[in-house]
């Protein structure tokens, strides 16, 4: 038998829980509090409770913010309460599935989709394979496939497992000890990425001792087209892959930034003047960030094609991880 005061919290809790149910105007729920966080309550929270902030807000180059003095300076004066309760103060199961029903009923039979298809035809499921397939960076898979399974979810189930378990195979490439990360450091996707830019270089002939990885060269200066001091650290820039004085290669993941309307700005604007000095440029996405910003993508060949003043063949590649081959998605407008 539950004792006096289980009874009493058993029955608070069916008694708010009937409140809410028969609500119309959402009864029980408070408005989220948008008051801005004081200082002492910023210090009062772990390093780490401070950097789940730092991403929730999308702090620019919050990795290099260590100490927890620095961590607060960049959230003073942005953070709310509501933010603490997104991050810190997640609803119990019980609490959502009260809500979603409440929800649920209100909203049900003035937003239904409907699908076109009962069951979908062969050749329409075949392009929706395809599709996934070139998102999930393995377009190549398609002839390894006998049997498809009928849903569609499963379908993507089986397709994201496959992409996993080739991704996680990446470095046991016996070419993988060539690619050196940053002097910054770097994550795995971006060092994969680079892989398999480099394994399409060995593809199209280059030699191992001809493409460099990582290597810093000397900033060509912008109006005397001289190159800087030799060796100067502060004027050095670094391609991600090249090969000498005709291919310069960067790998972009995305992650973090601010997208792909930013590349110039960020990345691409100082070097333009060494870029100049290549035959084509070569850049390196995620197929999921090529489809997602599509139509951005193939205008931003265009920009760098501009920027480097038509004198460089600029080219956007996806991946393919089956195959390690790139997949050329956009090229720029022949030379002048």
């Amino acid at each position: 038998m539950f004792s006096t005061s289980k009874k009493k919290e058993e029955n608070n809790r069916k008694k708010d829980k009937k409140e809410l149910n028969s609500s119309v105007n959402f009864t029980g729920m408070v408005s989220p509090n948008m008051e801005l966080v004081e200082r002492a309550d910023l210090n009062n929270l772990t390093s780490a409770k401070l950097y789940k902030l730092l991403q929730l807000k999308n702090i620019p180059n919050r990795s290099k913010l260590r100490r927890k003095v620095d961590r607060i300076v960049s959230l003073e004066g942005i953070v709310t309460y509501a933010d603490f309760e997104i991050i810190f103060e997640c609803p119990t199961d019980e609490n959502i599935d009260i809500l979603y029903k409440e929800v649920f009923r209100k909203i049900t039979n003035t937003h239904k989709l409907k699908s076109k298809y009962s069951t979908l035809p062969k050749d329409i499921y075949l392009k929706i394979t395809i599709q996934l397939m070139e998102i999930l960076s393995i377009p190549s898979y398609s002839s390894r496939i006998n049997v498809y399974p009928e849903n569609l979810d499963d379908l993507f189930s089986m397709l994201d497992k496959i992409r996993i378990d080739y991704y996680n195979k990446l470095p046991l490439d016996n070419d993988w000890i060539r690619i050196k990360p940053s002097r910054g450091g770097e994550d795995d996707e971006h060092l994969k990425l680079k892989l398999i830019a480099y394994k399409k270089l060995i593809k199209e002939g280059y030699k191992h001792d001809v493409i460099k990885v990582e290597v810093p060269i000397d900033k060509v200066n912008r109006l005397t087209l001289d190159l800087e001091v030799p060796n100067d650290k502060t004027n050095r820039l670094t391609p991600d892959l090249e090969v000498p004085y005709k291919i310069w290669i960067e790998a972009e993941t995305l992650l973090g930034s601010k997208g792909p309307n930013y590349l110039i700005q960020d990345k691409f604007q100082n070097k333009k003047e060494n870029i100049k000095q290549y035959t084509e440029f070569w850049l390196i996405l995620p197929n999921f960030e090529i489809f997602m910003h599509k139509k951005f993508i193939k205008k931003l060949c265009n920009q760098l094609f501009n920027l480097f003043e038509k004198e460089v063949i600029v080219k956007i590649f996806g991946i393919d991880i089956i195959s390690k081959n790139l997949c050329l998605f956009f090229r720029s407008k022949k030379l002048l």
